[in-house]
């Protein structure tokens, strides 16, 4: 897909993803009162997420970003740290050249996290996802709290009619993209 095409496509999802959350004052009050918002920085097939960063930054939510912890075989983790741009640190390009937040950086407890921004490659429209096969967002979405929000932006070119799940796969509440949004069925 031509960059300037995935731009115009990732603003829409952005917009979309907005208008929903300007319309959630319970979430509101969740960040409000100092809560995280985790998000990743997209790979480039994926949803650029860089207008939805700096939209939450500039509404003053904290922001957590994941770091991957290697683990025997598919058994690595990710935790989230502080947003590095916070308290003047910058990203650095790990595995696969995503970029992560320093090891060093404040971890994020799960418990303070009010909404999850989860990547994936393909969604369907129940909220299931297939990420990038080693189960790092199924084994975090496991800890969080049963009331955090667990959000997608995707292409709509990312969209099937049906994802192969297994016990232990972790759906989204929400997928949003250029030209739709749906509600996965809760958890």
């Amino acid at each position: 897909m031509p960059p300037g095409v995935r731009e115009d496509l990732s603003r829409r999802a952005v917009r979309r993803f907005f208008s929903w959350y300007q319309g959630n004052p319970d979430l509101a009050t969740r960040l409000a009162a100092g809560a995280y918002v985790a998000i990743y920085r997209s790979m480039p097939t994926e949803v650029l997420l860089r207008d939805l960063e700096e939209g939450l930054r500039a509404q003053q939510v904290r922001l957590a970003f994941p770091r991957v912890n290697a683990g025997e075989g598919e058994n690595g983790t990710i935790e989230m740290k502080r947003d590095p741009l916070s308290v003047g640190e910058t990203f650095r390009a790990e595995k696969l050249g995503i970029e992560e937040p320093p090891a060093h950086l404040p971890r994020v407890k799960p418990e303070d996290i009010a909404l999850v921004i989860v990547p994936g490659v393909a969604f369907d429209p129940t909220g299931n996802r297939i990420g990038m096969g080693k189960g790092h967002y199924d084994r975090y979405l496991a800890t969080i709290p049963a009331d955090a929000v667990r959000v997608a932006l995707a292409l709509e070119a990312q969209i099937v009619e049906a994802v192969p799940t297994e016990s232990w796969d972790q759906p989204v509440d929400w997928v949003f993209t250029e030209s739709r949004a749906f509600e996965g069925p809760g958890r």
